[in-house]
């Protein structure tokens, strides 16, 4: 079984992937949009050599001073942009820094983390041995067990008399006259008419049958209602049963010193939980800078669409076109030279900006796809499957999904749903569903149980119900075998075959 911390590891290798993946194609698009602006201030130059050799001096000037201009206000701003690009460089270098330096550090403090988890497994571990061995326990536990027994079994009881009580009272509910005397109470100490109006009732109820009928749907109601209260009881003192198994656990964990064992793990948590707080602040800057370089790239910042809109109008003007006409009509080496050469140039301009659209699709992916992986990271923590008592089933199955992520294959849902699936609960030493832990109650919900837990760090777990138990929030799935049911290791419970899932495979 591959531990949620090893499976953390090979999240974040595919996370850097995507991230070096992303840095790449920032590259690409910053150098296409490069090439593309060149490109136009190579046809402006083009224009211009073409100009000197066939207009006059009063015909090129008007031309040449708007093919000046049109050159220095790009220049200008591409300079400008390179200064602003290198800042953002800069600043993305910084952030990058401070968010390996933060993972970093969450490494370290997981390892307390774990090491304080180990501890507590351990005492709780020895707890459960000495409780299996512990005659007024297991006598305890017994009772327990019987009570949760009877208690299921009336509700289970009660719940067939209702849906019994749905299914035959139809007849009865659904006949106009009968519903008419029963609401009117007729046949009661509590029906209350005048000599006609009872004259009237009778005459009906001696049509329909009433008198026979109104006994028969009153125990159809009346059962389920006493079945309700009884198994209302029944919980009741199974609840009670349970509470003084819970109040054996507490004394025994005391003894051991687990309150303190807890108590150190929650603040190595908590540090942990802080770190990570800071990672995704950092990982959000980040995604901002990212995002901002990528428009840089793609050429969507102010600064190359300017330099690129004043270059465009330059070689729009009517003039640009009239004179590479003329030089077409005419035989010169020179200027047709000129004119193919401007022509090549207009071409590859067709090329360049059909290459930078696709990269730019590209990019915008593949940012999408960081910030879906930097997602299930995230959720991957905020649910604990890094605990040292999570583990995932299948290690090949893991790599998998993860190489078709990165692939584009799947989606960031679709792998966190795989991980969910493959989650399984680790054997440490000690069982959460030990004694207490496989046994929940109405009242009980809610209550911290005896043992450790691991779940989501925005709310923990809650207790079992119904002999089994369940988590909230996600947070390590149900025992593939079912509840042990609170029987320990003594009471024919065993720690192998499986341990605890979501449900399903890959």
């Amino acid at each position: 079984m591959l531990s949620g911390r090893d499976t953390l590891l090979q999240i974040e290798r595919t996370l850097r992937g995507v991230r070096d993946e992303s840095d790449r194609l920032g590259r690409e698009v910053k150098t296409t949009a490069e090439q593309l602006a060149r490109n136009r201030q190579q046809q402006t130059n083009s224009i211009r050599q073409l100009a000197q050799l066939r207009l006059s001096e009063l015909e090129r000037g008007e031309l040449f001073d708007s093919l000046d201009s049109a050159d220095r206000r790009a220049q200008q701003a591409i300079n400008d942009r390179d200064q602003a690009y290198a800042q953002l460089e800069e600043d993305l270098l910084t952030a990058r820094r401070a968010l390996e330096a933060s993972e970093a550090q969450r490494k370290l403090v997981h390892g307390d983390v774990d090491h304080a988890a180990q501890r507590l497994a351990n005492g709780e571990a020895k707890v459960q041995r000495d409780l299996e061995e512990d005659a007024a326990y297991q006598t305890q536990l017994a009772k327990v067990r019987n009570a949760t027994k009877v208690a299921d079994s009336a509700t289970e009881k009660t719940e067939l008399a209702e849906a019994d009580r749905i299914e035959k009272g139809k007849p009865f509910e659904e006949d106009v006259l009968f519903n008419y005397l029963w609401a009117r109470k007729h046949g009661t100490s509590e029906y209350r008419s005048g000599l006609i109006a009872r004259w009237l009732d009778g005459w009906v109820a001696g049509i329909i049958n009433y008198q026979h009928s109104r006994p028969t749907y009153f125990n159809l109601l009346e059962i389920p209602r006493r079945l309700r209260q009884h198994a209302q009881r029944r919980q009741l003192e199974a609840e009670d049963e349970l509470e003084t198994l819970r109040q054996l656990e507490v004394r025994a964990s005391h003894q051991q010193g687990i309150p303190s064992l807890i108590e150190q793990l929650a603040i190595a948590e908590r540090r942990q939980d802080d770190i990570d707080g800071l990672i995704d602040q950092t990982e959000a800057e980040l995604g901002k800078l990212t995002e901002s370089r990528a428009a840089f790239g793609a050429g969507n910042d102010l600064y190359i669409q300017k330099g690129l809109a004043v270059l465009g109008e330059a070689l729009q003007r009517k003039d640009a076109g009239a004179l590479t006409h003329r030089a077409h009509s005419t035989y010169d080496r020179h200027d047709d030279a000129l004119v193919d050469e401007l022509l090549e140039l207009r071409e590859a301009e067709e090329m360049f900006a059909t290459e930078l659209d696709d990269n730019r699709r590209t990019q915008t992916n593949q940012i999408s796809r960081l910030k879906e992986i930097e997602a299930v990271r995230r959720r991957f923590k905020s649910k604990r499957f890094d605990d040292l008592r999570s583990g995932f089933s299948d290690n090949s199955a893991v790599e998998a999904v993860l190489g078709q992520f990165l692939r584009g294959l799947v989606g960031g849902n679709e792998l966190w749903r795989v991980l969910e699936r493959l989650q399984r609960h680790r054997d440490v030493g000690a069982w959460p569903d030990f004694g207490s832990g496989g046994f929940g109650t109405q009242r009980s919900r809610g209550r911290a149980p005896n043992w450790h837990w691991p779940g989501n760090k925005r709310g923990g777990w809650r207790l079992p119900s119904g002999g089994g138990y369940r988590s909230r929030g996600g947070s390590f799935g149900r025992r593939s075998g079912g509840s042990r049911g609170g029987f320990g290791r003594s009471g024919g419970g065993s720690r192998g075959g499986g341990g605890f899932k979501t449900g399903g495979g890959f």
